[in-house]
């Protein structure tokens, strides 16, 4: 039932597909490619050694109430309202949404996830990003995961939440932006891809 699943179910679903793609036999490494709420699912699988490598993109690094307390936060600052959410009061606001995707995410504390990946790593944010900040959320994966030669860790100057080249980083932008993804994250994704063959 879609409307009740939570990011642990989505990662359970990804982890059926790697199994299929490695039962083929058709691939050397299979790895996972996780944009926001999909940066913790492909920790989760990282964690469970399920997948050769690892990409997120804006994932977070932070307890899920911190991560969106910031995210309200800095939409706040957007709109130029100089009130500040702390944690408890957002999780007051949200506890009358009946939302198990939700609830999950809220409790969901990436860093046992994070710090049990040994498989290379690439972690990258925008600078601009408004959803998932970079400052908190990158130095959150920075702090717990493992060292290895074979990590990159990387925020990018200017760039959104979906990795575009913009002004304010607002979600109101995403739509007129012509750019999808930038072509300097594309390249350094293939780069480091390469290398851990």
């Amino acid at each position: 039932d879609v409307k009740n699943a939570t990011t642990k179910d989505f990662a359970r679903d990804a982890e059926a597909g790697i199994a299929y793609l490695k039962s083929t036999k058709k691939f050397g490494k299979v790895g996972v490619l996780g944009h926001s709420e999909g940066g913790s699912i492909a920790f989760m699988l990282g964690a469970a050694n399920k997948v050769d490598f690892i990409i997120s993109m804006a994932g977070i690094g932070v307890r899920g109430d911190t991560a969106l307390t910031a995210q309200s936060n800095r939409a706040l600052e957007l709109a130029g309202q100089p009130n500040r959410l702390t944690t408890l009061q957002y999780r007051i606001s949200t506890s009358f949404k009946k939302s198990p995707w939700l609830n999950y995410f809220i409790d969901y504390d990436p860093t046992a996830d994070i710090a049990a990946t040994k498989c290379p790593v690439m972690a990258i944010n925008g600078d601009k990003d408004f959803q998932v900040i970079s400052s908190l959320n990158l130095t959150g994966i920075k702090k717990n995961l493992h060292e290895s030669n074979y990590n990159f860790i990387r925020e990018y100057p200017s760039l959104n939440h979906l990795f575009q080249h913009c002004t304010t980083g607002s979600s109101g932008e995403y739509r007129s932006i012509e750019e999808t993804v930038s072509p300097e994250v594309l390249s350094d994704m293939a780069k480091w891809i390469n290398s851990i063959k």
